[in-house]
């Protein structure tokens, strides 16, 4: 195998012309006989059984010829891609193949796209505004409570439910009088507040006990899960067992000790401070680039083939029709 014409174009698309020897391609032939020779019948021989060459003769010298071709068009790229040093960026293509009857050499002239060569404008003196980052206290205490909430724990207590609190409910459910399937529920724990049940359901809740008897009257979804109980009126009678309240720790050094490994708050909140921070200046220093990196890609020149666009067109199609 040898490149006998090889060119570049402005558009930086590879056009080679390889030749195949006799030998070569006679190879690629050899294996797609063997590959088919079990599918072509030949009078007077079993399946298989006859040479290449008879078959060649009854059906055609071109039998094999086209399936060869593209068994070695693959070896043809990358032996041009290694030749060359390209890096294709989309598909290639063939222009035409062809072969010398006589001498039984094989050439094929393949145009390969590669990734553009890149004219950059000089881009010293750009400039864009990098913005501070800055942390706040309000941020600190943010993340200070979602420590503290996941670090708290639920304790009965003797007072009316708020928002925020769990109750625990018996309840049955009731649409036109009658109880409805997948409605009924005992010693169900139910944050109120949390929207995991319809409606007004759990607002209905707030300010009830412990022993007290509540009627919920609430109206299912149009689009509910459940098509029987869509745009229905139901009515809940709910039993309270409990009212829990959700107990945090103390916010003192004991619970910078339990949650980090700082011995006093102060340190802690200055951890935090530094996590943060760092987070916002990589963001900052992100945007900053960015700004820095779109004036150059603007100011850039490249020459792409139609058919690197079309390529990734028809990428981007597919990947939103997946989607």
């Amino acid at each position: 195998m040898v490149i006998t014409q090889y060119e570049l174009n402005e558009q930086n698309v590879a056009r080679a012309t390889v030749e195949l020897s006799h030998e070569e391609f006679d190879k690629a032939l050899n294996a797609v006989y063997l590959k088919n020779r079990y599918s072509i019948n030949v009078p007077g021989f079993r399946k298989g059984k006859a040479p290449r060459k008879m078959m060649e003769k009854i059906y055609g010298e071109g039998l094999f010829y086209e399936d060869a071709l593209n068994d070695t068009i693959p070896e043809i790229m990358r032996f041009i891609t290694e030749e060359k040093e390209l890096k294709p960026i989309a598909q290639a293509w063939v222009d035409n193949a062809d072969r010398n009857d006589d001498t039984g050499l094989v050439q094929v002239t393949m145009n390969i796209p590669n990734y553009p060569v890149i004219e950059l404008e000089p881009y010293a003196g750009l400039s864009a505004v990098r913005k501070t980052a800055v942390v706040t206290d309000a941020e600190i205490d943010a993340r200070i409570d979602e420590v503290r909430a996941r670090n708290s724990s639920l304790v009965p207590c003797d007072r009316a439910a708020n928002l925020g609190d769990t109750v625990v409910i018996d309840y049955v459910g009731y649409i036109d009088g009658q109880p409805f399937a997948g409605g009924k529920a005992e010693g169900s724990s139910l944050e109120l507040g949390s929207h995991q049940f319809i409606d007004t359901y759990e607002a209905q809740l707030v300010g009830s006990r412990a022993g007290d008897d509540v009627e919920v009257h609430v109206k299912f979804p149009f689009d509910y899960h459940s098509e029987n109980l869509r745009d229905k009126d139901a009515t809940f009678k709910v039993h309270v067992h409990e009212v829990k309240e959700q107990l945090r720790p103390e916010l003192d050094d004991e619970f910078a000790k339990d949650v980090s490994e700082f011995e006093t708050l102060a340190e802690y909140r200055d951890s935090i401070r530094a996590e943060l921070l760092e987070r916002k200046e990589n963001v900052v220093r992100d945007e900053f680039y960015g700004l820095i990196m779109e004036q150059i890609v603007d100011s850039a020149k490249l020459e792409l083939h139609d058919s690197v666009i079309d390529e990734q067109t028809q990428n981007m199609l597919a990947q939103q029709g997946a989607s």
